[in-house]
Parts: structure tokens; C-alpha cells; sequence
């Protein structure tokens, strides 16, 4: 584990607890989209940083209300 947290701080990435407004946020996204609340913590993310989101994932981008989230 010690490992791991040392690679993550190599690449300069920073985590963040699934807690507060964040898991609020990523709750309301999973079920008002019907997908999980592993890729709506991402998307949550990208809400509550005022960003966009990249994904790869087809499906997830099919599933997403238009208009109501920036994924590319």
C-alpha cells in the first residue's frame, strides 16, 4: 500500500474521499442516469471542479441527459 501511495505522488495525483457534497453529488448522478456510482463519482467530480469530463465509454456517454453534463 505504502507503494502505491508513493506512485500516485510521483504522478502528482490527488484523491478525494467519497464524502461530503462529493458523494451527494455522485448519488444524484447515478440514479438520475441509471449508472454507477463508480462513473458518476467521476462525472460528480468534474461537476463539483467546474470542468468536463473525457471518457471512452460509450454507453455511460448514451445514458447522460443531454445538456446536463459536459463528458467528451
Amino acid at each position: 500500500m505504502k507503494e502505491t501511495s508513493e506512485s500516485l505522488e510521483a504522478y502528482s495525483f490527488t484523491l478525494y474521499p467519497l464524502k461530503g457534497e462529493y458523494v451527494e453529488k455522485a448519488l444524484e448522478v447515478a440514479f438520475r442516469n441509471d449508472v454507477s456510482v463508480y462513473d458518476a463519482s467521476y462525472i460528480a467530480q468534474a461537476v463539483i471542479k467546474g470542468t468536463c469530463m473525457y471518457t471512452a465509454n460509450e454507453k455511460l456517454v448514451k445514458k447522460l441527459k443531454k445538456g446536463v453534463f459536459e463528458v467528451r
